[in-house]
């Protein structure tokens, strides 16, 4: 049978490219859309947002923050990366499961919305990996930047009436001083976050109230 794709909407290139950012050839399936705006930003979420937490997926943040640094480049500004892992989150999964632990991630990035500005972009990276793409700062302001994401989540995290102190570690890499891709930056970055992760005393993420 013949393979074909009709999108009926101004929006239909974006929506293609999107489909094929997560992987699914168009090429390959049978499709025939009349969109609505609602389907249409329901398609934009799945392509672009991790479903747990409503942040970017990796995906979506490494294309998006490739063309961020590009421009950039071309206009001589800074940014920077930051690279954010949650603490031995290992034990809230293993104690209390999964579903737990995703509760858990859910709220935090919750809280790491309300920290960032509209310009930045904020990824889940994977399990308890996360990663913020600031755009023209100084490594102080970054730093300040990381400093608002450990008091946003400083505050207990309640869930089904257990409560759990979660703790991160970060590293920070400076576009271009540290390198001019996001490759590049993301080593920098991963380099430092686990220098200061093996720094840390040991932390103790299971609730307090057991």
């Amino acid at each position: 049978s013949k393979v074909f794709s009709i999108f009926v909407f101004p929006q239909s290139k974006l929506i293609e490219s999107l489909i094929t950012l997560i992987g699914v050839a168009l090429a390959s399936v049978n499709v025939v859309c009349f969109m609505t705006d609602d389907l249409n930003k329901q398609i934009l979420e799945v392509a672009t947002c991790d479903s747990l937490t409503g942040l970017m997926n990796r995906h979506s943040f490494f294309h998006t923050a490739r063309k961020v640094l590009k421009d950039l480049g071309k206009k001589n500004l800074t940014a920077a990366l930051i690279y954010l892992d949650l603490n031995k989150f290992k034990l809230i999964n293993d104690e209390h499961g999964h579903q737990m632990g995703d509760k858990v991630l859910q709220i935090i990035g919750t809280r790491f919305k309300g920290v960032v500005k509209q310009s930045d972009l904020v990824g889940r990276l994977g399990g308890d990996e996360f990663a913020i793409l600031v755009q023209n700062v100084t490594r102080e302001q970054a730093s300040q930047v990381v400093q608002r994401l450990l008091n946003s989540i400083s505050s207990p995290i309640i869930v089904d009436n257990l409560v759990f102190k979660v703790t991160l570690s970060a590293g920070i890499a400076m576009f271009p001083e540290n390198g001019t891709s996001l490759d590049e930056l993301l080593y920098k970055a991963d380099k430092e976050m686990y220098a200061a992760k093996q720094s840390l005393s040991v932390e103790n993420l299971l609730p307090e109230n057991d």
